[in-house]
Order: C-alpha cells, then structure tokens, then sequence
C-alpha cells in the first residue's frame, strides 16, 4: 500500500503534479495507479507502489542540491490564504483543498 505523502513526494522529485482543478474548478487528486504511469513514462525506477522508498532514497541522491532545494514541502501562501479567508467571510465558496 502506497501512503500518500510518499507518492506525493517521489512525484514532486519529477515535477508531476499530483493534484488539479477539473473544468468545474473543483480539486482533484490523481489516483495512485495514474500517477505511477506517469512516472514509469518518466523513466522513473518505479514499476509499482512496492519500489517507491528505495525510488525515493535513489532520486534524492542523484539530484544537486540546487534540485532538492526546490522539491521541499512548501504550504499554501500567506497571499492565498487571506484571499480563502476574505471570501470566506463574504459569502464566496471557496473550493475545498485536497490533503494531497
């Protein structure tokens, strides 16, 4: 079993994105079993969820630490969420985030 931050993050080292808006504007996540394809398509030395840590570790060690700087967890903007939060107020909806 694949646990979600562990997908989330080998796909971040490949600049996949994992989540997105649908044409109604509401968040998707990417099922596990698409987002492995797609990273099997990138070369990636994953051929199930089963090689994921060892795929993580062996990605890790290969990118500069320019790359690694720019794959860390990052959380939603300050600018982003005072916007959330002034629509909120005024009666806007506000699509909901997906944990991934």
């Amino acid at each position: 079993m694949v646990t979600p931050d562990l997908l989330k993050n080998f796909a971040r080292l490949y600049n996949l994105q994992t989540v997105y808006r649908d044409g109604f504007g509401q968040v998707r996540a990417a099922p596990p079993e698409a987002i492995i394809a797609v990273l099997k398509s990138l070369d990636a030395p994953v051929k199930s969820s089963d090689d994921l840590p060892s795929a993580l570790r062996e990605r890790r060690q290969n990118l500069s630490p320019r790359q690694k700087e720019n794959t860390k967890s990052f959380s939603k903007p300050a600018s982003c969420k005072r916007a959330s939060a002034a629509m909120s107020r005024a009666g806007a909806s506000v699509p909901a985030r997906s944990k991934e």
